[in-house]
């Protein structure tokens, strides 16, 4: 039987990030998915926080069109191996899973964040560099630090950092 399921949930920033071991979350949640059934086609729609790095975790919406193969097809195991899945791949129960193939009602994604306010910025930084989009927001949160990490470094010592101004 081939299954369509929309899932809402919540992933840590630090899984998402290569350098730090990390793959993204379509690829996780795929990996565990295949061990039940076969994945057909999987579509992470993230509502990343611009911010929210520092609250270490950002809301997303899975859409996932699978195929059952041999295993049960009812609606309960389904949304039971979905549901394993997402807390495999995360470390976090998903909010909501509804099986819309079956006529449950998709559940409503996460609100935007400041990404999405911001976009425009984002969208310049990535298309001027030719990186990705959340490339370029982990960029700008990275100089941003760096901006702060500066001022503090300058109004705790006035006299190194007018030395090195002098050169």
């Amino acid at each position: 039987m081939i299954a369509t399921i929309v899932a809402n949930g919540q992933d840590n920033y630090a899984s998402y990030l290569s350098f730090l071991g990390g793959s993204p979350l379509d690829t996780r949640i795929a990996t565990y998915l295949a061990q039940y059934d076969q994945v057909l086609s999987i579509a992470v729609d993230d509502k990343s926080r611009l911010f929210s790095i520092f609250g270490g975790s950002y809301p997303f919406q899975v859409s996932i069109q699978l195929d059952t193969k041999n295993n049960a097809s009812t609606v309960a195991a389904i949304v039971e191996r979905v549901k394993l899945a997402i807390v495999q791949a995360t470390g976090y129960t998903p909010s909501a899973v509804a099986v819309t193939s079956a006529g449950q009602p998709t559940p409503v994604a996460p609100e935007p964040g400041l990404v999405d306010e911001t976009s425009g910025i984002v969208s310049s930084i990535a298309n001027g560099l030719n990186i990705t989009t959340k490339t370029a927001t982990v960029l700008l949160v990275a100089v941003g630090l760096g901006g702060i990490a500066l001022v503090y470094f300058i109004a705790t010592k006035p006299a190194s950092a007018a030395r090195i101004a002098r050169g």
